[in-house]
């Protein structure tokens, strides 16, 4: 083997951790490929945002990017310190991204999606991948030539910058996890069952190698043509000194799990294991000694890059980022979060609010979210509930306690203990009279005041009735909802309920009325409208969309719905709801909007976003218009016949859950023919798409042009 500069890329896809999944339901037929579209909400916590990257590499001391959940890619251009989201419009997990110079560089993820820059990142573009499993690792040896490993064997191969990427026949249908060339011919790619695959000729032709082992093999490193390392599960690292025809066992420590693996010479080495273990050897792996990195057990670390012998970054969940100066003695934090995870919120305006969570966390800001301060309530406990009468009066709910503030939350003073269990709501209608909801396993009670909750009554709602929510319009009337699709309401300011009848069958979990009349409840079974107080409760379609976790409306006609990770804006009362681009995968807790503009999302981990413009990014207000296209007949069964005015770029049918299915047969430019003979009629064109291979459901079709990205649904009998 011929001897290359060492590669610094130190990244490992691990195939066996198990990320949170929360909420997770893919969504790209919404995606955007424009450059330069920003998104509807910023991250106020964690900053720079918040969803796990999964990746980071950097080509100098200075400029590097990072990737991970949701399509997030970040870039820094002084070290690590500072970074900048790049919007991609992909909304689906990045697990790998590689950088051939400082501007050509490539980003992988699931369901085969690839996306490419030529300009640093300010530009992405998704590129057929001609696959629709997970890709989780891309190596380039020069700007045209590049590799990409996957699921169930996946090997891709492009010679013109990914223009097209062939995929290349496996040996294996294993898991494969990292890949690495040494010169543009000779590569090596490690995977699930110990799986180790060699070429020699630029990836035309693959051959097995033995690993002595069936262990998951995770990630490699080759220093040189000769020295290589692969690592994997239950702390599994091996060295070969000849090519990979022979491999030594070596014992670093207790890494269990290797993430990360790389060196940066021939005797400076570093892995990372499970639970942020660091492990550092000075003479070429002979000896390795464990380094305390300050960071164990807050976020897990999912990857690692060493520059040179000193400057390195590590990135991981809820998009931490870490970075060492000295070669990995010291670590320091380079995104400011507070990873408490947050509850509930309430704001006056759009620059004064709260919020409240785990181990009694009390936040306030002054300036509409850009800085939080912290206030201290006296208790560990968790707090779940928190509401102001004005500026000056307000109450916290949480774990056994009920605490009122009278100046605007400078102090808080314990007003009540007698509740044992967890106050799940709290509402105020006026100085006197107020309502705490306290969860008491199966069977719900509701506590009542009259004198501003100096003493409570304990009323119920009958026996085996959990309640997730009440909401009070006055002093008599109120409403609650609970499990089984249970909408109860009160004349009588909680003392007697009576049951109204919707067609939801399952948990309902949220609930807002504008007055006596006008209200919504949702939850599991999507969203439900009533005029007349409760009489009747009508099914509002939530853009196919089943649950639905928070409801607020300012008006009779403008409200949101949030069915994580999608969040839904209607301007008609809910018969039609436009929708944001995924925002996070991370579980939200609260939604409130204090105005037509302003919005904030609280939950996992200290999550925090928030909107000035109303929640959706100005281009979803035309995103199915601009371009426009027709497809008929819809239904169909077998042919579908597609008609756009606009030169097509690319095309894509998907499911119902973002994976693509079919590629259409048009694209670079072109529009369908017309006629069968592959003429391109330059406007009206039309096109006979075959979808008789499809399954019978709902599809997808998305094209994108030149003047933006349009989708409409197909169904297929």
């Amino acid at each position: 083997m011929a001897s290359p500069p060492p590669s610094k890329k130190t990244n490992c896809q691990p195939t066996r951790y198990m990320k949170p999944i929360l909420s997770f339901i893919l969504f790209v037929v919404f995606s955007l490929s424009a450059a330069g579209q920003g998104n509807a909400w910023e991250w106020q916590n964690p900053k720079p945002q918040g969803n796990g990257l999964n990746d980071v590499q950097f080509i100098d001391a200075q400029t590097g990017w990072a990737v991970g959940w949701t399509g997030t890619i970040m870039k820094s251009v002084d070290g690590g310190n500072d970074w900048k989201i790049q919007y991609t419009g992909v909304y689906t997990e990045l697990k790998a991204l590689f950088f051939a110079d400082s501007v050509s560089g490539w980003a992988v993820g699931k369901y085969g999606t690839i996306l490419k820059t030529n300009n640093g990142g300010d530009f992405w573009e998704l590129q057929f991948s001609n696959t629709n499993f997970d890709l989780n690792a891309v190596y380039f040896s020069d700007s045209l030539h590049g590799w990409i490993v996957g699921a169930k064997g996946t090997i891709l191969k492009t010679t013109n910058g990914g223009g097209l990427w062939v995929v290349y026949p496996s040996l294996v249908l294993n898991e494969l996890s990292d890949i690495q060339f040494t010169t543009s011919q000779i590569g090596c790619i490690v995977g699930d069952k110990g799986t180790i695959l060699t070429t020699s000729n630029g990836g035309e032709s693959w051959e097995t190698q033995e690993s002595g082992t069936q262990k998951a093999l995770t990630c490699l490193f080759f220093q040189d043509s000769n020295t290589g390392w692969i690592a994997g599960d239950s702390g599994l690292v091996k060295r070969t000194n000849n090519s990979g025809l022979n491999w030594e066992t070596i014992n670093i420590g207790n890494a269990s799990f290797v993430r990360s693996i790389g060196f940066t010479d021939n005797n400076t080495g570093w892995v990372l294991g499970n639970f942020n273990r660091l492990f550092k050897t000075n003479d070429g792996g002979s000896n390795w000694v464990e380094i305390e990195i300050g960071y164990n057990g807050i976020q897990p670390l999912n990857s690692m890059f060493m520059y040179d012998s000193n400057m390195g970054l590590m990135v991981g969940q809820n998009g931490s980022v870490i970075k060492t100066t000295n070669g990995g003695l010291n670590w320091a934090i380079k995104n400011s979060f507070n990873d408490v995870s947050l509850y509930s919120q309430f704001f006056f305006d759009a620059q004064n609010g709260y919020a409240v969570g785990e181990i009694g966390t009390i936040l306030k800001t002054i300036d509409g979210g850009n800085s939080w301060s912290r206030q201290t309530i006296g208790m560990i406990n968790k707090l779940n509930s928190i509401f102001f009468l004005n500026q000056l009066v307000g109450w916290i709910g949480g774990t056994g306690n009920l605490f009122k503030t009278i100046d605007g939350g400078a102090s808080w003073a314990v007003q009540s203990n007698i509740f044992p269990n967890q106050i799940g709501s709290i509402q105020f209608v006026d100085a006197q009279h107020g309502w705490l909801l306290d969860q008491a396993g199966l069977t719900a009670k509701l506590h009542r005041t009259i004198d501003g909750g100096l003493n409570w009554t304990t009323l119920y709602f009958g026996n085996n009735i959990f309640i997730n929510k009440i909401f009070f319009v006055d002093p008599l009337n109120g409403w609650c909802v609970g499990r089984f699709g249970k909408i109860l309401k009160t004349k009588d300011g909680g003392v007697t309920w009576v049951h109204q009848s919707s067609t939801a069958l399952n948990s309902l979990v949220d609930i807002q009325f504008l007055d006596s009349l006008n209200g919504w409840v949702g939850g599991e079974d999507g969203l439900f409208k009533t005029v007349d107080g409760g009489n009747n409760w009508v099914s509002q379609s939530f853009g196919g969309f089943t649950s639905v976790g928070f409801l607020h409306f300012k008006n009779a006609m403008v409200g949101w719905a949030y069915g994580g990770p999608f969040l839904g804006k209607t301007i008609d009362g809910g018969n039609s709801w436009m929708f944001e681009n995924p925002l996070t995968f991370n579980s939200i807790f609260s939604m409130h909007f204090t105005d037509l503009e302003n919005g904030w999302l609280m939950g996992y981990r200290g999550t925090i976003l928030h909107t000035s413009t109303g929640g959706l990014t100005p281009i979803h207000k035309t995103i199915v218009s601009s371009p426009t296209f027709s497809i008929y007949p819809n239904p169909a069964e077998e042919f579908v016949t597609l008609k756009t005015d606009h030169p097509i770029l690319s095309s894509v049918i998907t499911d119902a859950i973002g994976r693509s299915v079919q590629v259409l047969p048009f694209a670079n430019g072109s529009v369908p023919p017309s006629d069968g003979t592959g003429s391109v009629p330059p406007l009206g064109a039309r096109g006979l798409l075959d979808i008789s291979s499809l399954s019978p459901g709902i599809y997808y079709i998305k094209i994108q042009t030149a003047e933006g990205m349009a989708v409409q649904k197909v169904v297929k009998k």
